[in-house]
């Protein structure tokens, strides 16, 4: 469960973390679930606009094309395979879907742990839905 942030510890948070990023190194090794998997440090992922809402079907109710909570389940699961472990993460913007619930950021949330549980740095910003 991740605690909810105002805008100005969100920034202060993604400062402190970025600073971080600049002690990664090639060749690092990392354990996810007892598997070493090697980093490498010039490969990263970006994702963005992934609009999770609390009502994970809420897209296939309303006959969108679009599934996101279907399509991040997805990307996390070609991301765990990976023989390679990428440097980080980043999730650009608009984590929530329209209004940015506790109850979006929860599914989000849950959604995050196995790549929390793999060992990967996660960075996000704030998009106008949250």
């Amino acid at each position: 469960h991740l605690p909810p942030l105002t805008r100005r510890e969100m920034l202060a948070r993604s400062l402190s973390a970025s600073a971080g990023l600049v002690s990664l190194t090639a060749g690092t090794s990392l354990f996810a679930e007892g598997v070493k998997k090697e980093v490498d440090s010039s490969n990263w992922i970006l994702w963005s606009d992934p609009h999770i809402d609390a009502i994970r079907e809420r897209d296939k109710k309303e006959g969108s094309p679009f599934y996101m909570y279907h399509n991040f389940v997805l990307a996390t699961k070609e991301v765990l395979a990976k023989k390679k472990q990428a440097a980080g993460i980043f999730i650009n913007g608009d984590l929530a879907n329209l209004y940015g619930t506790k109850k979006d950021y929860a599914v989000f949330a849950e959604l995050l742990d196995p790549i929390s549980a793999a060992g990967y740095a996660v960075h996000m910003t704030m998009g106008h839905h949250d």
